[in-house]
């Protein structure tokens, strides 16, 4: 009858946002049909976080969620998870896969400076609400624990190399 394999977001039951509510509603559609089926909610792609880094630094310093917790996952771990899924066939199960470490999102940001030769100060702000509240508990990152391989410093030393100033362009300077 085929498998039907969902990739989905760590966090989805619990962090009250719109598109999350979206990603809990299809998982329920899955799990409810009629196709043997699998899932798998991942932590963020490190280009994601990158991206909101890019983002939250736009306007001078680097505006970051204070005291939350953050996992990263490599999407290639990711990819190898999934081709696992469809070997193993139905598992009608919900599994979880993070990268190898959770620190505060206020980490991953100087880590990313310093990769880039930046020295733009970080100013950590407090989310507010549920949301925040969600977010500062680690609901965004793994119940099991760190469990990929590949970590954020890995990802910014392939991106950025070993001098800390690849990449920087002078259109996008730090």
């Amino acid at each position: 009858m085929g498998h039907l394999v969902y990739v989905s977001i760590v966090g989805v039951g619990t962090v009250p946002s719109r598109y999350f509510r979206f990603k809990r509603q299809a998982e329920e559609l899955v799990v409810e049909g009629q196709v043997p089926w699998s899932i798998l909610r991942a932590t963020p792609f490190p280009e994601f976080t990158e991206g909101m880094l890019r983002t939250f630094s736009r306007l001078g310093p680097v505006v970051v969620p204070a005291r939350t917790p953050w996992q990263v996952v490599d999407a290639g771990e990711v990819a190898d998870g999934l081709v696992s899924m469809v070997g193993h066939g139905p598992s009608y199960a919900v599994d979880e896969l993070g990268g190898p470490e959770v620190r505060p999102f206020d980490e991953y940001a100087r880590a990313w400076l310093r990769a880039r030769g930046s020295r733009r100060p970080i100013m950590p702000v407090w989310l507010m609400g549920r949301t925040g509240r969600t977010q500062r508990q680690g609901h965004l990152t793994t119940l099991d624990g760190a469990n990929g391989r590949k970590s954020w410093q890995d990802y910014l030393d392939e991106c950025y190399g070993t001098s800390g100033a690849k990449g920087v362009s002078e259109k996008n300077p730090s």
